[in-house]
């Protein structure tokens, strides 16, 4: 079995590399687990700060913020469940527990515990009662006095809380009791009107009655305790890493707890107003418009008024804004409140403006290309009911000048035109427009982007004000993003009748587009079709004639096959049978004729079909020019005598002294063209090869061949199919004629494939005349090559060669051949056994390997391999010689690259395989 060694080192250093990266792993996970500090948290439930799941796993904001700290030191926490707050003291000091979390800093410092430098959450302390006290209002300090309020001792000795208590007659009325859970439960069960603790004790049956003593809450850990130092670096680091962290964790979960309620002075309010009536812009889709299809207002700004009077308590409904100035709504009684920026100009001694509702981005809408920049005095339009825009406008650029529109509609067509420069309008307006296909020309400027808040306006009464300001903080920003994304979702329904229309227009034109096309597709088809059905008629056609001619080929390749092969049968029956020594010589020499054309047929056909496989290639070498030719001339002559056909030729103007060519297929070429012109030529004819060559440049030259005949001829019809493989032309001369119909396709196809062209003039019985016209190289001097040896039969004579062949017969022969010669023969019948017995010889036990190719067990080309590889003196230097039917250039190729010598192909010529034999032989001897 051979091994890749490359593959071996590969797999060997893939091998370490695995172990040392997992050998670094180990340590790095050791380290890891080394570094790691576990803290056990007092986990009491708090509502929001630490609390169960549904699946009993523990969460809240104490929870989330351990996590997020263990992100920034190698911590990791344990939660114990404890039933009191007061009960955590002594787990402290026994070691159960190491962190008690949320906890305020004492007034003095304290010598039992460490507090983080940087608070966890900031809450406060509140006096609450059941929510189901209708009878009780936030700051009514009137009714606080006559309440009994349930407090721990601990909690009243908090700094300033006694003071605060004594300012709203509430101390005198105190019931202590030891622990947290028993004032919950004197609440509950009636016994105290309200209960004093921090605001994390406030759970969702509770209110607020009055706040104070705002506190920070830290993580108290025991002094003296190492891993503290880790804690508070974890801390100090997230504070400054994620400065937000710890407000977004308190808006999650502690919304209400951000939330004034409502005193009993606005509670009464609230009760007494049966409905409140909002004015808004009818036209500033998706901020505020009227939808006629269902008959009312909708919007962002509608939707989150909507939420903010729910919270409230107060039912509201909607009007357009029908005058100039918005304030007339308010004025006229025709609105209670008008929907504005926070920016309107408002006397201040009639009206007053709310927080913001919603924040918006204020946008310029241009048409598209005119630039990203507007001229200090530039004409702006904005909706005629929107003066807090030009507010806005002015702040930003006192030197706008101001343009009001009735309809948004009006703006664009005016920017259209050029009446105005730019539109500016809330970002979510400009959106919505801009998706409509009818203002396809125009863009926002992505600067200036100007900031502003969208609240609402009303008439003077601080009451409303606090009522109204104490409703938005109730309106969560998700529940605002999910309104804003509810209503600017484009939606195509949104679009008018006309604006369908202006969308659907190119629709329809494509539709149409794609219905001519359709039909046009249709025709094509029919008529494609209708072709398709002639092409499959003709190709049937063609594919009969083709069948028809394949197996007229058949038929002639059996007839010409089977011809010399019933005079090969038969000589060789006659040879055998005869006693006389010239007659069997005979016999054996038409024996060799007919062998050698059936050889000739064999070779064609297979050359055809490597041809129309691609498969073939040209091997170029430098020749002498006129010898080439004259050596065809000697082939040609003994034909043309035997056919009394005057051969005739001109060379005189081709004397370039050195070709580049194939020279197997140029031989081919010529060969194939001057046999048919001499056997389809009557005796007494003459049949004439003219070659002109003429430079080109200093390394080419071109080559016209002329080959011409008085024979038979072709006719027109013929002329058309001459080049296909296996036409012949029928015709009485024709057919006393033996061939293959394969040799011009040849000639044809190498023509093309070394870039020449082939003509051919042709009448029936009165002959024929092929030109062929190329570009060959012409190299200035011979180069160095390898030159054979005559034959030199005496160094045959006592070497020793060890003969590969797994064919008796051909063994047989070959034995024959070279015992002729007294060579000693050793055989073996496959590249196994020749292995073997190379390698189990002393070195230079053999003179020549013959190797065969394709044997069972090994084949030749292994075999080489193995003993050019075996550890022997004389395995790099014996020669080894092809001796194979595998014929083709790129056989040779593959045999030399194994390591062989030399590639000779059968059937063997003696002659060549004593001239072969002798060269290497003699070469061997000298060594």
């Amino acid at each position: 079995m051979k091994i890749n060694l490359r593959k071996v080192i590969y797999v060997f250093i893939l091998f370490v590399l695995c172990i040392i990266f997992s050998d670094y792993k180990t340590y790095a996970d050791s380290e890891q687990t080394s570094d790691s500090i576990t803290l056990k948290v007092a986990f009491y439930e708090l509502d929001g700060f630490f609390e169960y799941d549904k699946n009993g796993q523990e969460c809240g904001y104490g929870v989330d913020y351990l996590n997020e700290l263990s992100k920034y030191k190698n911590i990791h926490f344990e939660y114990v469940p404890v039933d009191s707050w007061e009960a955590i003291g002594d787990m402290m000091a026994s070691g159960e527990v190491d962190i008690r979390m949320p906890v305020t800093e004492p007034s003095t410092p304290s010598a039992k515990y460490s507090y983080t430098s940087e608070d966890i959450l900031t809450s406060y302390h509140a006096i609450m009662t059941l929510k189901s006290r209708d009878d009780l209002y936030y700051e009514d300090n009137s009714t606080l006095s006559n309440l009994k309020v349930a407090v721990t001792e601990n909690l009243i000795e908090k700094n300033g809380a006694t003071d605060y208590l004594n300012s709203i007659v509430v101390y005198d009325n105190l019931v202590y009791y030891p622990e947290y859970n028993d004032c919950y439960q004197a609440l509950i069960n009636g016994d105290v009107d309200a209960l004093i603790s921090n605001i994390m004790d406030l759970t969702d049956d509770m209110k607020i009655l009055s706040k104070f003593s705002i506190k920070n809450n830290y993580i108290t850990m025991r002094k003296g305790d190492p891993a503290f130092a880790t804690v508070n670096e974890a801390v100090i680091s997230m504070k400054l890493t994620e400065p937000s962290f710890q407000s977004d964790l308190y808006a999650k979960y502690y919304p209400e707890r951000s939330i004034e309620p409502f005193t009993k002075e606005e509670s009464v309010y609230i009760q007494d107003i049966s409905q409140f009536t909002v004015a808004v812009n009818t036209d500033q889709n998706p901020v505020c418009y009227y939808n006629n299809d269902t008959a009312s207002f909708e919007g962002i700004a509608v939707d989150a008024i909507k939420l903010l009077f729910h919270k409230i308590g107060i039912p509201v409904t909607f009007t357009a804004i029908t005058t100039e100035n918005a304030k007339d709504m308010i004025t006229s009684g025709k609105a209670d409140l008008i929907l504005s920026g926070t920016s309107l100009d408002t006397d201040s001694k009639n009206f007053f403006t709310s927080d913001n509702v919603f924040d918006s981005l204020f946008k310029f809408t241009v048409i598209t290309g005119t630039g990203e920049q507007l001229a200090d005095n530039a004409i702006i339009g904005i909706p005629t009911a929107s003066p807090s825009l030009e507010n806005l406008l002015l702040q930003y650029n006192d030197d706008f000048r101001i343009s009001c529109f009735d309809t948004n509609a009006e703006a664009l067509d005016a920017l259209k035109s050029g009446e105005i420069n730019a539109f500016f309008n809330s970002e979510y307006v400009l959106d919505n427009l801009l998706e409509n296909p009818r203002y396809d020309g125009f863009s926002m400027l992505s600067s200036p982007a100007l900031e502003g808040e969208i609240g609402l306006c009303g008439y003077n009464n601080p009451l409303l004000l606090s009522i109204i300001n104490k409703g938005i903080t109730q309106v969560t920003s998700s529940e605002i993003d999910n309104l804003i994304t509810k209503d600017t979702l484009f939606n195509w329904k949104d679009l008018s009748l006309s604006d369908r229309l202006y969308v659907y227009y190119p629709v329809f034109i494509t539709a149409l587009i794609f219905i001519l096309l359709l039909a046009l597709c249709f025709i094509y088809y029919t008529y494609k079709r209708y072709l398709y059905t002639k092409q499959i008629e003709q190709k049937s056609l063609e594919l009969e004639t083709a069948n028809h001619a394949k197996t007229d080929f058949l038929s002639r390749m059996s007839h010409e096959l089977r011809t010399p092969m019933n005079a090969i049968l038969g000589m060789s029956a006659l040879a055998n049978d005869s006693n006389s020594l010239d007659e069997s010589k005979s016999y054996v020499h038409q024996i060799q004729e007919s062998s050698h054309y059936l050889l000739q047929i064999i070779n064609d056909i297979l050359d055809m079909s490597r041809i129309e496989s691609s498969r073939i290639k040209l091997n170029y070498e430098v020749v002498d020019g006129p010898a080439f030719l004259q050596g065809i001339v000697d082939m040609i002559q003994p034909l043309a005598d035997a056919n009394q056909v005057n051969f005739h030729t001109e060379f005189q103007n081709a004397q370039t002294p050195w070709v580049e060519m194939d020279t197997i297929r140029s031989k081919q070429i010529y060969v194939n063209l001057l046999n048919n012109a001499i056997k389809f030529s009557p005796p007494g004819s003459t049949v004439s090869w003219i070659i002109k060559d003429t430079p080109v440049d200093s390394t080419h030259m071109r080559m016209v061949c002329t080959i011409s005949d008085e024979g038979c001829g072709m006719s027109k019809e013929f002329l058309t199919h001459m080049y296909e493989p296996f036409e012949q032309e029928r015709n009485p001369y024709s057919d006393r004629v033996a061939g293959t119909g394969l040799g011009l396709p040849i000639v044809k196809n190498l023509v093309t494939l070394m870039g020449g062209t082939i003509t051919c003039h042709s009448e029936l019985g009165k002959g024929t005349t092929f030109t062929i016209n190329m570009i060959r190289k012409a190299p200035s001097s011979l180069p160095q090559v390898k030159e054979k040896n005559a034959i030199n039969l005496d160094v045959l004579a006592g070497s020793h060669i060890l003969l590969v062949e797994d064919n008796a017969i051909n063994a047989k022969v070959a034995k024959k051949l070279l015992e002729k010669q007294d060579i000693l023969v050793t055989w073996v019948t496959n590249g196994q056994l020749a292995v073997d017995t190379f390698s189990d010889e002393p070195a230079y036990t053999y003179d020549l390997i013959l190797m065969d190719v394709r044997m069972p067990v090994m084949d030749g080309l292994e075999a080489t391999r193995r003993i050019r590889a075996a550890d022997k003196e004389d395995a790099k230097s014996i020669p080894i010689l092809a001796m194979t039917a595998d014929a083709f250039i790129e056989d040779r190729t593959r045999t030399i690259d194994a390591g062989m010598n030399e590639h000779l192909s059968k059937p063997i010529d003696p002659k060549v395989l004593y001239q072969e034999l002798s060269r290497y032989l003699e070469k061997r001897s000298h060594i």
